[in-house]
């Protein structure tokens, strides 16, 4: 009885399930393929401010730097370059209420326009495509 027992238990052990090497190589081509083709495709700015917003790592590698930063008042405008690390575009990290708008400038530029409902805060970032990968390369600030 015991001999069966064991038996049974070793051959559930070395029972391993059968894995197609066929199938496994496919997989990986296809995975392979997919990554290439992400590589090669324009980046689609809504995917891409998806993960702008959500991703401080990627955040900072599509910040260009310097950055250009320009302060407006109804007297001035002032350029600057500036060393920008993060930009937040999640209302917990804003004292007011603001909204987004997206506009399209051109085929290879977008603006997102933060506003303050009531506040005065209106604030522009410009994005372009270059090498078909989207960059934050001027913010704009006409905040009061």
């Amino acid at each position: 009885m015991r001999v069966v027992i064991l038996m049974l238990f070793f051959g559930f052990i070395s029972c391993k399930p059968k894995v197609d090497k066929k199938i496994s190589n496919d997989l990986s081509d296809d995975t392979l393929r997919l990554k290439l083709i992400n590589d090669v495709l324009p980046e689609n700015f809504d995917d891409f401010f998806e993960k702008f917003k959500s991703d401080t790592k990627f955040q900072i590698q599509r910040i260009d730097k310097p950055l250009s930063v320009i302060i407006s008042d109804e007297e001035t405008e002032e350029e600057e370059k500036q060393e920008i690390k993060y930009v937040s575009f999640n209302q917990k990290d804003w004292d007011v209420k603001i909204q987004f708008n997206i506009v399209k400038v051109s085929e290879d530029t977008m603006n997102v326009i933060i506003e303050g409902k009531d506040t005065g805060v209106h604030i522009e970032h410009l994005f372009a495509k270059r090498s078909d990968k989207w960059h934050l390369f001027q913010i704009k600030n006409f905040s009061d």
